[in-house]
């Protein structure tokens, strides 16, 4: 009721009759605003109702992987711009209340067959396995991983689960790699996944929206950025 009051005495002053009756365009006026405030809270209560909780988990952001001296790099030409992006959605997220997830690969040092092929990439206790000093760091929620799969690591599991989060939000490289095996996992645990195709990086063009193709018909929702914000957070 409050709310009705305080229409009321916008449209009192409205008439330029204080205390007096309203004309009838302003209780018109009135009337649909009214309607339209009840309607409101309606729909207010749907969306928090269907919202699902969502994290942003920002995958291998990593020196072996993107700076200029890399030792298993993506395209360089996808980097600079994919980090703007994903900076922007983690300061988008965190202002939010969304919660970012880092991810990081630290491979064991006696999967020597593995790590060759990997040109010992991100060996874990290496330089290489630190996140690139360009990326957005807002917490300390880190989780480590030795395969493709992020959700192999149990307590990032637990985490997600006790975070109450039904939907996530993947970033980072590759796109061909980390990034579709998380993806397709976590489809699998049935969660809503939607990955962002101009915050990802692969080994090349094509490689990545090869990948993010194939994904998209297993049911992984991938979207630009843009769609991100109002959508999600």
């Amino acid at each position: 009721m409050t709310t009705w009051r305080v229409l009321l005495e916008n449209f009192t002053n409205c008439s330029g009759n204080v205390g007096g009756s309203l004309n009838t365009e302003c209780m018109e006026r009135k009337e649909a605003l009214f309607i339209f405030d009840e309607v409101g809270k309606e729909n207010v209560g749907e969306v928090e109702h269907k919202m699902d909780k969502t994290a942003v988990l920002v995958m291998d952001i990593q020196k072996d992987f993107i700076s200029e001296t890399a030792r298993m790099p993506v395209c360089q030409t996808q980097v600079e711009p994919m980090l703007c992006i994903i900076n922007q959605v983690i300061k988008e997220a965190s202002l939010n209340n969304n919660d970012v997830i880092y991810i990081v690969n630290e491979f064991e040092k006696k999967d020597w067959v593995a790590n060759w092929f990997r040109n010992y990439a991100a060996i874990k206790g290496q330089l290489g396995t630190e996140l690139d000093k360009r990326l957005n760091v807002v917490n300390d929620c880190f989780f480590s991983k030795s395969k493709s799969d992020a959700l192999i690591n149990s307590q990032l599991c637990e985490f997600i689960s006790k975070r109450d989060i039904k939907q996530l939000i993947l970033v980072g490289v590759f796109a061909e790699g980390c990034i579709s095996a998380t993806a397709l996992s976590a489809l699998r645990k049935g969660y809503k996944v939607a990955i962002l195709k101009d915050a990802v990086a692969g080994k090349s063009n094509r490689s990545r929206d090869k990948a993010l193709t194939k994904l998209a018909r297993r049911g992984v929702d991938i979207i630009p950025s843009h769609e991100a914000q109002g959508r999600f957070f």
